[in-house]
Order: structure tokens, then sequence, then C-alpha cells
């Protein structure tokens, strides 16, 4: 991360522990503290599975907790369903949760771009924008688990049957579902649109 990068994240730790101060009577959002620690995840398992070049059976291992804990990056712009909540102090919290988001985004994306260029090499021939549709379709579909149905990543291991279930109901019967389908691809089209605009982030391999 750059140090601009972490001066963001200090600036957003700051206005979330800080609330009270602020605004006495409101407590402090700590959940943001713990949903940019999810959204770290993706950027370290990011880092792992390219330092794992040379073991390519483990690198899979690595790729498949990047893939189970990316939406956790994006999802935190969701948080904003939270601003319902803050009784005259949504400014605040607007400036809080939308800097908490842009700091996801911004690690959503840099994870992203390091597992993309390891996927160009490993297969050339397949288009980027077929992988990056995919993965930001992934990532919808995972927010609307955890936002809508409170399931977390952990819960592949947890509630694995629960899951599952939840899952295959969607495909199963997508005339009942058309309204959750509907948020899954429009949230998708947005991070796809957006990353289009986003400036890459300059990055070595290990």
């Amino acid at each position: 991360m750059s140090k601009k990068f972490l001066a963001f994240l200090a600036f957003t730790v700051i206005l979330s522990i800080g609330r009270p101060i602020f605004n006495s009577g409101h407590p402090a959002y700590l959940f943001i503290l713990w949903n940019l620690f999810l959204a770290a995840l993706p950027l370290f398992f990011a880092k792992v599975t390219i330092r794992l070049h040379e073991k390519p059976k483990i690198q899979v291992l690595g790729f498949m907790a990047w893939l189970i804990f990316f939406p956790n990056a994006p999802y935190i712009l969701t948080d904003l369903t939270h601003l319902d909540h803050s009784h005259g102090f949504d400014w605040y919290d607007t400036i809080l949760i939308l800097a908490a988001g842009i700091a996801g985004i911004k690690m959503a994306f840099d994870s992203m771009d390091m597992i993309l260029d390891e996927l160009k090499g490993l297969f050339p021939i397949v288009p980027m924008l077929i992988w990056n549709s995919s993965f930001m379709l992934l990532a919808a579909y995972g927010i609307y688990l955890g936002r809508y149905l409170r399931f977390n990543s952990w819960d592949l291991l947890t509630q694995p049957i629960s899951l599952l279930k939840a899952c295959a109901d969607l495909f199963i019967h997508p005339g009942m579902y058309r309204g959750e389908w509907t948020m899954i691809l429009i949230f998708a089209g947005f991070l796809i649109s957006l990353k289009a605009i986003w400036p890459r982030e300059s990055w070595q391999k290990a």
C-alpha cells in the first residue's frame, strides 16, 4: 500500500472511532473497522498467490482464498444502508461510509489486477474482459448473499448446506428472484464500469 492510501485509511479510521466526539450520543461505527479488515484480506491473499508463482498446486489454494474473500472488499459500499439510522447525522456518516467504501473498492481492484496479471500468464487465450466480468459478477453475488441473506465468507465451512441451498434456489427458481437477480446484475455492471475508469496501481511480482 502507498503512503497516500495508508493516510486515507487512517482518516477513515479516525472518522469511525471519532464519531461520538463530533456528535454526542452517536456510538462509534466500529463495524467499519471490521469491514475494512475483511476488505484487506483479498489484497493479502492476492499477494500470497503471486508469491506462490513457482508452486502452482499451493497457489491454487491462495487463489481460492482470494476468490472467497473478494466480495468483502466492494461490500463496504452497501453500508450506506446504515444512513437510515443516522438520525440527523447523515452528512458525517455519508462521508465516513463513502471513505470506507472507496478504500474497499481500491483494495478490491488492486487485488484483482494482481490476480488478472497472473491469469493472463497462465491462460493467455482467455480475454481479460471475461475474467473481469466474471469476478465482478461473483462479487455482486457475494454482496447479495452477505447483505440480504446475512452469510459470511467463512459460512462455506460453518454453514455449507444452508449456503449451498440459498445459492441453488436463485438458479433453480430464477423467476421467483427477479428482484435479487436485478440487484446482482446492476451491481456487477456498476463494478465493471467503475473498474474501467479506475486508475491501475503499479506493482511488481515478488
